[in-house]
């Protein structure tokens, strides 16, 4: 059996606040195999970003605790490595899309510099034929003019296209891409999301997406994580996650996803209160106040992630939905709730 590209390994990401310790990343573990498509999916603050960062060793030292736990790459143990080592891994080996397509590019250098700085090795005429290939790749018109253009002549798809020309620049095993339809309306994420898969077949590479939506993910990836206040609370092959989900928050981020065969101006089931404090989170489930399904045991008990009955499906809930303890715990209505909101396509 081949080693997986990526393994995290009970990986603890904590800050230092003026309120106490926040637990922003909390016992996480996945694994990522060699050419393989995960998302990580989860609310704002459940940790998505913060466990990309800790992977690339990207957070701010003077805050941060030193993250506990392994991230293992190609079988090295990236929290051992010098800085400098770490480095050259950085765009040769492991590769990042930035969140939000409008910072991410430095305003005031021009777009063919920032391309050519990602090329090490390469100068002058090599060096510009090598970044007027990378944006004719990603599909940018006129890729000859656009290296004397600033960001700011680009609209938002454009300059996403531009950072995801940075990130392959060097041909990556592994590309982590954090949002990488923010702040882009509905035509051109699909746009994006299509280049980036396209581009990972064609390179062959592993590829990490984060979003808070699941419907991004449906159809583009091989397996989902889902994660809630720091924690991995499911995971499971796309398909699955889809047809037979368990976990109460998996569900309800499924139903808050508009179906195209309901009638107009029907109501999104919308997800009630909020993520618990991670300064101190308490005991037992931390979905718990907002959950349909919750019962005396998740106030004093964490679940832990246990399988299912299919392969590779984990969740982390006492009353799993579409379980007889689900059932009995939601009542009635739990007979329908494992109806997936969305289908995904063989």
């Amino acid at each position: 059996m081949t080693a997986p590209l990526l393994e995290v390994d009970d990986l603890r990401t904590w800050f230092r606040t003026d309120r106490g310790i926040v637990h922003a990343v909390d016992g996480v573990s996945l694994t990522v195999g060699r050419t393989q498509s995960v998302g990580i999916v989860g609310e704002s603050g459940s940790g998505k970003s913060v466990l990309a960062r800790s992977i690339m060793g990207l957070l701010p030292p003077r805050r941060t605790l030193h993250p506990s736990g392994r991230i293992s790459f190609e079988g090295q143990d990236l929290a051992q490595l010098p800085a400098r080592r770490l480095r050259r891994l950085w765009g040769a080996e492991i590769a990042m899309v930035f969140q939000n397509p409008m910072t991410a590019l430095n305003p005031v250098v021009r777009i063919g510099r920032q391309l050519t700085e990602c090329l090490p090795g390469l100068s002058g005429a090599a060096a510009r034929a090598k970044a007027v290939e990378l944006l004719r790749s990603v599909g940018i018109p006129a890729p000859e003019r656009r290296l004397a253009e600033y960001p700011h002549s680009l609209s938002g798809g454009m300059r996403q296209r531009v950072t995801i020309a940075m990130a392959l620049a060097r041909d990556p095993k592994l590309l982590i891409a954090d949002e990488p339809t923010t702040a882009l309306d509905v035509t051109v994420q699909a746009q994006i999301l299509d280049l980036l898969e396209r581009k990972r077949k064609e390179l062959e590479m592993s590829m990490i997406i984060i979003t808070h939506d699941l419907g991004v993910v449906a159809g583009r990836t091989d397996s989902i994580v889902v994660m809630y206040a720091g924690k991995v609370v499911e995971r499971a092959p796309t398909r699955t996650l889809f047809a037979r989900p368990r976990m109460p928050y998996t569900e309800a981020l499924l139903k808050a996803i508009p179906r195209i065969d309901d009638p107009p101006h029907t109501r999104l089931d919308a997800i009630g209160g909020r993520p618990p404090d991670l300064v101190d989170p308490g005991p037992g489930c931390r979905f718990r106040d907002r959950c349909r399904y919750a019962q005396p045991r998740c106030a004093l008990e964490e679940p832990p992630l246990r399988p299912a009955e299919t392969p590779g499906h984990e969740y982390a809930c006492w009353f799993p939905v579409g379980t007889p303890e689900g059932a009995a715990a939601a009542g009635a209505d739990a007979r329908t709730a494992g109806r997936p909101a969305i289908s995904v396509e063989a």
